[in-house]
Formats: structure tokens, C-alpha cells, sequence
């Protein structure tokens, strides 16, 4: 498998799996992950979480109400509590049973498959947030993904920390709604190489600020054909989506017309 960046240089258009295949399965779950790959998707977005045992598990919220069958705060609770937890029936009832993955479980289904978006989350209240970032780095390493994953982020100050402990970590600033600064004004600060908006976000001027500072812009949440031309017409290098094969297919029908 190549080194992210040798992809991206050679790939046309990217399909990022928000959450993995999360429109057509419970997201950031085996079943999501497993759909995303089976679409095809060249990359797949995950968000991590930490119980109280330090547990790094894959999970967005850092509640667990909206997507299981469990209550409380997941910094509050060990991972042995979590593990049983259904995460998949408030999707659909097909999904009944499936669980949260821990992180090294769902890097293994990906290693060699697909490339790894991983969203940092923004500090809680009191909370060290680099000692969450080394720890998150440290299992990336670990797994030996570090050339194949990419980190993103609203909170800029964690790019540039992560940047700090080394040059070779691939990040991207997420555009902070309401925030007028441009992609190279946001990697200036972070040391970013890549830059994800909204699409309504993605205009002429942040299209062309990033091309004429060779900065990768990825764009969410593209889910129709429309919205994928719109994305393809201001040159966005990776179009995050939650239907995966939906946007494949429209990309191959644009590219057969």
C-alpha cells in the first residue's frame, strides 16, 4: 500500500467514509468500517474516544446516549462497562449487537485497505489534551500506520502539537464555522498540509488560496450527485460522505459522460 501522500499526489479525487459507511450502517462501527471498504472508499474517518482505564476506543460523542443502549460519560466509565453495550439498534434493528470497537481493533480491519482519517477532538474543560494526542499517536505508531493516517481537527493548537512530535504526522485544519481565515492562514498556524470545510463553506477564494499554496481541501458532507459536482467544480482533492458507494458511482458516471 502506498504512503498517504504518494496517494494523494497520484489519485485524482479522494472518497472519504465519514464515520465509515455511517448512512448505510451505525456509524464508527464494524459494520460501517466493513461497508466503507467493501464501497471502495479510499479512506475512512473515524473519531476516538477514552474511557476512565485509558481504553482508546472508536466513538464520536464523548456521551453515550444517541448511538447505544448505555448512559454516562465514557471518560467516567472502564472499558469492561463499555464493551457490551449495543451500538448498532438505534440504527436499524438489524444491526442489534454490534459494539464499540477499541481503536487497534478497528486500525487492524483498515492497515493494508484503506487510509485512516482520525478527528481530534477539541479539549474538555481542565483536560491535557497532549497527553490524549501522544497516547493517540503512540498506537498509531504502534500499529505502523503513521505514513497512512491522516489527523484533523477544529482545535488548531492539537495539529500544531502534533506536528511538534513529528514532521512526518499528516494533519488538516477543519474549518471553524464563522472563521474568515483561509487554508493558508490556517496551515501557517498548524503546519497543516491539508484543509476540510463545509461544502457551503468551499468558495472560489478558499478554492483558490489552497491551490495557489498546494493545500488539499477535502469537503462534508457530500451525500448527492449534485453536491458532488459542485465539490469536483471548485477542485476538491477529497469528498467526505456518509454513502460511500453513492458517491463512487456518481464519480464514475461523471467520468464516463
Amino acid at each position: 500500500m502506498r504512503t498517504l501522500q504518494d496517494f494523494v499526489v497520484a489519485q485524482e479525487i479522494m472518497v472519504v467514509a465519514h464515520r465509515g459507511s455511517s448512512g448505510t450502517a451505525p456509524e464508527n462501527t464494524f459494520a460501517a468500517i466493513n461497508e466503507a471498504l467493501h464501497a471502495g472508499a479510499h479512506m475512512v474517518e473515524i473519531d476516538v474516544q477514552f474511557t476512565a482505564d485509558d481504553e482508546a476506543i472508536v466513538f464520536h460523542d464523548a456521551i453515550l446516549g444517541r448511538t447505544t443502549d448505555g448512559t454516562g460519560k465514557i471518560r467516567r466509565l472502564h472499558s469492561s462497562e463499555i464493551s457490551h453495550l449495543d451500538a448498532g439498534s438505534w440504527f436499524d434493528p438489524r444491526f442489534e449487537g454490534e459494539r464499540i470497537p477499541l481503536l487497534t481493533d478497528a486500525l487492524g480491519l483498515l492497515r493494508g485497505r484503506a487510509y485512516v482519517n482520525i478527528e481530534i477532538k477539541p479539549p474538555q474543560p481542565d483536560e491535557d489534551y497532549t497527553l490524549r494526542i501522544r497516547r493517540i499517536a503512540a498506537i498509531i505508531e504502534h500499529m505502523g500506520m503513521q505514513a497512512h493516517t491522516l489527523f484533523s481537527s477544529f482545535h488548531y493548537a492539537s495539529l500544531a502539537y502534533l506536528k511538534s512530535l513529528s514532521e512526518r504526522f499528516h494533519t488538516a485544519a477543519i474549518h471553524i464555522p464563522g472563521d474568515p481565515r483561509l487554508p493558508s492562514e490556517a496551515a501557517a498556524e498548524t503546519g497543516c498540509e491539508a484543509y476540510v470545510c463545509a461544502l457551503r463553506d468551499f468558495t472560489h477564494k478558499r478554492s483558490r488560496d489552497a491551490r495557489q499554496h498546494n493545500i488539499y481541501v477535502g469537503v462534508y458532507t457530500v451525500n448527492s450527485s449534485d453536491d458532488t459536482c459542485q465539490a469536483l467544480d471548485r477542485k476538491a482533492k477529497a469528498i467526505v460522505t456518509n454513502f460511500p458507494a453513492r458517491i463512487i458511482s456518481a464519480l464514475h458516471n461523471t467520468n464516463s459522460q
